[in-house]
C-alpha cells in the first residue's frame, strides 16, 4: 500500500508544472484556446483521479489500522482464557509471535515483548487504566472520590 500511496504522491508532484507549461504553450501560440481547454481539463482530470487514489489509499490504511488494533485489543482482553485452552505448541507459536529476543539467563528466560503488544503491557500499568467496561467518565470520578 506504501508503494501505491507514493507512486499517486509522485503523480500528483508531476501534475503540479503540467498546468503551468500548458499555459506557457498557450501563451507561446503552440496551443489554440480550444487545445489549450482540452490540455487543462485533462491535466485537471488527471489531478483529481490521483488525489482521489490518494485518498483512498489513506482510508484504507487508516481501517486496516483499525481492524488490527481492534483485533490486538480483543486477543488482549481473551488472553488468560485463550491460553489456558491451548495446547503446547499452540502456545510455543503463540509466545513466538508475542515476544523477541528470548535469552536463557541461569533458569530463567529473559525477552522483550514485540510491539504493539508492549505497548498493552504498558497501559496495563496506567493509573488512569481502567479493566471495567464502564464508559461514563462522571461515573468514574464519583468512584474515585467515593
Amino acid at each position: 500500500m506504501s508503494k501505491q500511496i507514493s507512486e499517486y504522491s509522485d503523480a500528483l508532484k508531476r501534475l503540479e508544472g503540467r498546468e503551468d507549461m500548458v499555459y506557457d504553450d498557450y501563451k507561446k501560440g503552440l496551443l489554440d484556446e480550444e487545445g489549450y481547454q482540452r490540455q487543462l481539463f485533462r491535466t485537471r482530470e488527471d489531478r483529481a483521479h490521483f488525489t482521489a487514489l490518494l485518498g483512498q489509499a489513506n482510508t484504507d490504511i487508516y481501517e486496516t489500522g483499525m481492524e488490527t488494533a481492534k483485533s490486538i485489543l480483543e486477543l488482549a482482553k481473551n488472553a488468560k482464557s485463550l491460553w489456558k485452552s491451548m495446547e503446547v505448541e499452540e502456545r510455543k507459536e503463540l509466545l513466538n509471535e508475542l515476544l523477541s529476543n528470548p535469552v536463557l539467563n541461569g533458569v530463567n528466560i529473559e525477552f522483550k515483548i514485540k510491539r504493539p503488544f508492549e505497548i498493552l503491557s504498558q497501559m496495563a500499568s496506567f493509573k488512569n487504566w481502567y479493566t471495567h467496561g464502564d464508559s461514563n467518565p462522571s461515573r468514574r470520578r464519583e468512584k474515585a472520590v467515593s
